[in-house]
Parts: C-alpha cells; sequence; structure tokens
C-alpha cells in the first residue's frame, strides 16, 4: 500500500538499474485486458442528470488518505452522494465509498491494509512492481467484482497511450478497473490489449468532476488532494522531475476545479512521498478541510437544481 499510494511519484531507482531492466527485463505473459471506455463527449450524451449529488475523489499518491477524511466529515453530517468518480488512488477511495460500507470499516480496511498483500516486486521490461493482486483486494471488500453491482454508481478514469484524451470506465471489471488507474508508468506493469496500454488515469485527469457531471450529477463535491498549496523543493534531477511532473497534471486540472460546485483542497504534504506514516495527519487535514465546507455543501443541497 505504501508503494500504491505514491502513485504520482516517480519510483526512486537509479537510470541504470532502469536501463539494465528495460534491456534485460524478464519475459513473462503481460495480464490481458480490454476494458468499455468512454470520453467525456460520448458520455454526456447519453447521460441526463438524475443524480443529485456526486464526490469526485482525485489522485496524489500518500495523499489519498486525506480521501478518508473528507469520507468520515461527511458522513457525520449526514450528507451522502449517490454517484462517485475515481482516479488513480482516488479510484480506490471512490471504489470503497460506492460500496456502501460505513465509514469506520473503510478506515480499518485501509489503515490495516500491509503492502505484501497488493503488491509484488516482479521486475520487468515495463515495469518494476506487479499489482494485480489489488483487483482481488479491492472486489473482496468491496464485496462485488462488477462496477454495475456496487451500491452507487462509480467511473474510474483510466489512461491508454495511444490515445490522447481522459476515458472512463464505468462498467465491468471492478478489480481491474483499479488497478489500471493506479499504474503508475515505469513502476507498475501495465495492463495490456490487442493495442492499448492501460495506465494512471491521473495522467490526462487526476480530478474527475466533469466526468461526474457527464454521468448525471447536478452537484459535484472535488476532492482536490495534489494542486491545493504547493511546496517545490526542486533541489535535485529528482525534485525538478516530480515538480514538473505536478506542474503539468494540475495545469490540466484547471477545468475540473473550476466547474466543482465545491471544491475541497485539503492542506496537507507529506514529508516522504513514498511513506504512509503520516496517515493519520492526511485523514485529519482532510476532515478538517471538509469541516469548513459543510456549511456551504448543505446550502448547496438544499437551493433549486
Amino acid at each position: 500500500m505504501q508503494t500504491l499510494l505514491s502513485s504520482h511519484s516517480v519510483f526512486k531507482t537509479s537510470a541504470l538499474f532502469i536501463g539494465a531492466l528495460l534491456l534485460y527485463g524478464c519475459s513473462s505473459t503481460p495480464e490481458y485486458y480490454q476494458p468499455q471506455v468512454q470520453t467525456l463527449e460520448t458520455i454526456q450524451h447519453s447521460n441526463p442528470q438524475t443524480r443529485t449529488l456526486a464526490i469526485a475523489f482525485g489522485g496524489g499518491g500518500v495523499r489519498g488518505f486525506v480521501h478518508l477524511g473528507v469520507i468520515k466529515a461527511l458522513d457525520e453530517a449526514n450528507i451522502r452522494a449517490d454517484l462517485v468518480t475515481g482516479s488513480s488512488i482516488g479510484a480506490v477511495a471512490a471504489t470503497l465509498y460506492a460500496s456502501g460500507l460505513p465509514y469506520a470499516q473503510i478506515e480499518k480496511i485501509v489503515i490495516g491494509l500491509e503492502s505484501g498483500e497488493i503488491i509484488d516486486f516482479a521486475p520487468q521490461s515495463m515495469g518494476l512492481l506487479a499489482h494485480k493482486n489489488l483487483a482481488k483486494w479491492i472486489e473482496h471488500h468491496a464485496g462485488v467484482n462488477q462496477i454495475e453491482d456496487l451500491a452507487l454508481p462509480l467511473g474510474i478514469t483510466v489512461t491508454q497511450l495511444n490515445r490522447h484524451q481522459p476515458l472512463l470506465i464505468h462498467q465491468g471489471e471492478l478489480g481491474k478497473a483499479v488497478q489500471a488507474s493506479t499504474t503508475v508508468p515505469g513502476t507498475f506493469i501495465p495492463l495490456m490489449g490487442l493495442d492499448s496500454i492501460w495506465l494512471d488515469g491521473g495522467i490526462l485527469n487526476i480530478l474527475p468532476v466533469r466526468f461526474a457531471k457527464a454521468l448525471g450529477a447536478q452537484k459535484v463535491i472535488g476532492v482536490d488532494i495534489y494542486c491545493g498549496e504547493q511546496t517545490y523543493q526542486a533541489q535535485n534531477a529528482f525534485g525538478v522531475l516530480l515538480a514538473s511532473n505536478r506542474l503539468q497534471s494540475c495545469a490540466l486540472a484547471k477545468p475540473d476545479q473550476q466547474l466543482a460546485d465545491v471544491l475541497i483542497q485539503p492542506n496537507f504534504e507529506p514529508k516522504d512521498p513514498k511513506s504512509f506514516a503520516e496517515s493519520r495527519a492526511a485523514i485529519d487535514a482532510g476532515y478538517q478541510a471538509t469541516l469548513l465546507v459543510i456549511p456551504k455543501i448543505q446550502q448547496l443541497l438544499a437551493s433549486p437544481k
């Protein structure tokens, strides 16, 4: 889980090791995956606004613990979404929310997870880590293996390497959709289709607010855990790479930020982007930030469509 939650951090490995993997990577049959995906435009033309409230859970690596605090505060205020979308680590949060599990159980599941349950070190030419067990883990805890069977409608963003626009999965295999959405390029071994390589949903859409609207939500709470108060400590090449990647992702996120009816941007920046030692601080940051906007959300829900 520690490595999975660092989904928007480049795996800290030397260039020589990466080069060796590319040249001599272990050969194995990649997992096949050919989901039904839709673009923003095609979804907009097929889904009337029939849902009152959606939550769009954004990506951001180890900051994903922030989502727990957001869910906790909304739950205490008796504010329930009837549709959710998620990108990257936000896809994990969105899935657990859509399962209908109570908050206390969701927190217990996430806090108690050991990385070995879902991640294996299996270096190949396409990546360093295998996280196919994540698919089994998410389906086990959600209690279903098809997205359509969840308690709430769910949309998960993915990136297809040879297409230049964000894509959404909202039906089909639940576990593999989450696995694809959390596949950090160069770190996790991607799922492969006939002519497709499926990668992290946050590459092109880190905050899926527009997708939530397109799926039929009248009002959307956007939970942006990545693009709020940013600090750039680019003191070396690794830091410059991280900062550049974040700058690009957040520039692409602006249309979704602007379309959110309520935008939650908790003030949490991990000291180590690969560690979840600060998970409790992250949860509290999400909780406190959400408490501040509860009156605004309640007012929003009380207003006409």
